[in-house]
């Protein structure tokens, strides 16, 4: 079990990362584009005598998407609403129709949102909550006012308009193009929810088969396309260094400690960190290399809800471990008090990575 974490660590330099993963498929398709670290992905398809270079003309118009800058998600919506805009306009002044299904991952330090943006035949899922419950965007009616949100997150979201989705660690969501509505939402549901390797991937050969086994419909298998998109854990990465403590929030997902020679250790939960339940009371510092090792149980030590460890490196290159007390000199101690983590007597020249993810 993965608690879900109640806040965001303090602390000084650190850098964020989205915590997106992007799964596209198939490989080399043109309408497909999408850029992970940027948190922006696009699904397109062309229909027409010139449905390439519509697609081409589409996608420079939606690249638009690709160059957001704006953490606001109401300034963001405009910007995806505005590229739909010209992808169809640029597209029909040739004859031709093109089907898309883009967003936009909008982060702050409390909270993220994906702006999702559909037009023609394109559609996109978000697989939400608990539950695990599928909830549809596609093409339709108008929706009143510019910035509006599904209510209660109803199965099947009609618009015109970008929507503003609030989107949570284990989220996940799907853009795919028209040959993928072959397929039932309950097939749909039922892959994203699987632990595939490539979900997008599994999504265009499930449609391939679908098509193919059914005479009635055309077997059009380049409009099967699809792009999965994870919402992770957003990792953050501090520095313990100069003599100056570091103190981080335990969210629930594991803290990792990069020690000097390439060895770590992950302080967390029992269950957070991959072991059996343990005591939800008692913080777990584990050592892994230490452990596989040992034929003592070595390298688990543990942080109650006031207490301290001190991190010593073990004489003749055996590594490092964690003990209570004062048997040898520390090189820093990892402190707890309630759900703060504190690292201090860092005296080394050399940064000791500290990451944590929320």
């Amino acid at each position: 079990m993965i608690r879900n974490p109640e806040s965001g660590p303090v602390g000084e330099n650190r850098r964020g990362n989205r915590g997106v993963r992007m799964y596209g498929s198939p490989d080399n398709e043109v309408g497909l584009s999408f850029n992970t670290s940027h948190g922006s992905a696009i699904v397109l398809d062309g229909r027409g005598i010139n449905s390439d270079k519509s697609e081409l003309l589409a996608l420079l118009a939606l690249g638009a998407i690709h160059r957001i800058t704006s953490t606001d998600p109401r300034e963001v919506s405009d910007v995806v609403r505005e590229a739909l805009g010209q992808a169809r306009s640029s597209t029909e002044s040739r004859g031709d129709t093109v089907s898309v299904a883009a967003l936009h991952i909008v982060e702050s330090e409390s909270e993220r949102a994906a702006v999702v943006g559909v037009m023609g035949k394109a559609r996109a899922y978000m697989l939400y909550g608990e539950r695990r419950d599928l909830l549809t965007f596609e093409d339709g009616v108008e929706l009143s006012g510019s910035h509006s949100e599904p209510q209660q997150h109803s199965p099947v979201t009609l618009l015109r308009r970008p929507l503003i989705v609030p989107v949570h660690n284990w989220d996940r969501l799907l853009l795919a193009g028209p040959g993928v509505q072959i397929l039932t939402e309950d097939e749909i549901r039922g892959i994203l929810m699987s632990d595939v390797a490539d979900p997008a991937e599994a999504i265009v050969n499930g449609a391939r088969k679908a098509m193919s086994g059914d005479r009635r419909v055309q077997r059009d298998l380049s409009s099967i396309k699809a792009i999965v998109v994870d919402i992770d854990p957003r990792k953050i990465e501090h520095e313990l260094q100069g003599g100056e403590p570091l103190t981080v929030q335990y969210t629930g997902f594991p803290i990792v400690v990069g020690l000097p020679d390439g060895a770590g250790l992950e302080i967390g939960f029992s269950e957070d960190l991959g072991g059996p339940p343990g005591d939800d009371e008692r913080l777990v510092v584990l050592n892994r290399e230490l452990n596989r090792r040992s034929l003592v149980g070595e390298g688990i030590d543990w942080l109650d809800e006031i207490d301290t460890v001190n991190v010593v490196q073990l004489p003749n290159d055996l590594g490092w471990d964690t003990y209570h007390g004062k048997r040898m000199k520390s090189v820093f101690t990892i402190g707890r008090s309630g759900n703060e983590v504190t690292f201090s007597g860092y005296e080394g020249t050399e940064p000791i990575p500290v990451i944590t993810y929320f």
